[in-house]
């Protein structure tokens, strides 16, 4: 094991017998580590307990989260660099490069640039977003000893997919937008000024009265009529499947509903205020 510090690049690389000045960190997206590693934040999950979780800066950037369990003989053959976050002071650990041939690299699912968030076997998993890169070695050495292989959950910076979102009304009239993948469909009508609420359409959860709960996912007035590209959106969660119960099965509920779900690319078409063609007050 040997230990590089930078101070231009204010970071730490430990790799385990291989070298790494010659193993170029670039993932699938051809996005390098010294583009990534700035676009990283750190949020506090939970000040008492000291939890911190990683997020993205970038808006043009999502995350994608991927497990996997690599066997421990012989060593994972994951090279890691610590950045060293002047801005919030937080340590980020993060893979560098991964060893040819090695218990990582077979796995085909881990990538220069990802950053080990939990370490363990199923179900006792420790948490290392926010640790150094020591804490996170000593981490993965530690749990589960006895376990010969170990699962590690990552997240990944990764491009936001565009798609083609068509808005109808009940007039025919059709309105195109371009949407990043992983958008809150909600979010974006109100954005582009395209009506979300029909003020006549009363609650689900206060039948007697009109009006919205803003975006919270209990009234059921946000509808929206999913004419094709329903493979392109998020499923039903559970109150979503309750609130649209006695609705045609191509309704959504626009604040629930996540356009380009798994950062997939293509076209959707919705009609808005779907309920007012079958003159629908309840």
């Amino acid at each position: 094991m040997r230990k590089i510090h930078s101070e231009s690049s204010q970071k730490i690389i430990k790799t385990e017998g291989n070298s790494v000045e010659n193993m170029e960190g670039v993932n699938d997206n051809d996005l390098d580590i010294e583009y990534t590693a700035p676009r990283w934040k750190m949020t506090c999950y939970d000040a008492d307990d000291n939890i911190f979780g990683l997020d993205t800066l970038d808006p043009e950037l999502g995350i994608e989260i991927v497990k996997v369990s690599i066997p421990r003989g012989d060593g994972l053959g994951i090279n890691l660099v610590e950045f060293k976050r002047m801005s919030d002071r937080r340590d980020m650990t993060i893979i560098e490069s991964l060893m040819p041939g090695g218990n990582a690299d077979k796995s085909g699912l881990l990538k220069a640039g990802d950053s080990i968030c939990f370490v363990g076997v199923e179900p006792e998993m420790e948490r290392t977003e926010g640790l150094s890169l020591d804490d996170t070695m000593d981490t993965i050495r530690n749990v589960c000893p006895e376990s010969s292989s170990i699962t590690l959950v990552i997240k990944r910076l990764v491009k936001r997919q565009e798609l083609t979102v068509i808005f109808v009304n009940n007039n025919g009239d059709e309105a195109n937008y371009k949407i990043l993948a992983g958008s809150n469909l909600r979010s974006e009508m109100i954005k582009k000024d395209i009506q979300v609420y029909d003020t006549r359409t009363k609650r689900y959860d206060q039948p007697y009265i009109t009006g919205d709960c803003g975006g919270e996912g209990i009234c059921g007035t946000c509808l929206v009529e999913c004419q094709y590209g329903n493979s392109l959106l998020n499923k039903r969660d559970d109150v979503e499947q309750m609130v649209t119960k006695k609705r045609p099965n191509n309704w959504r509920l626009s604040c629930r509903t996540i356009v380009g779900a798994n950062n997939r690319k293509g076209s959707v078409k919705f009609r808005i205020l779907p309920q007012r063609r079958w003159n629908d007050n309840m």
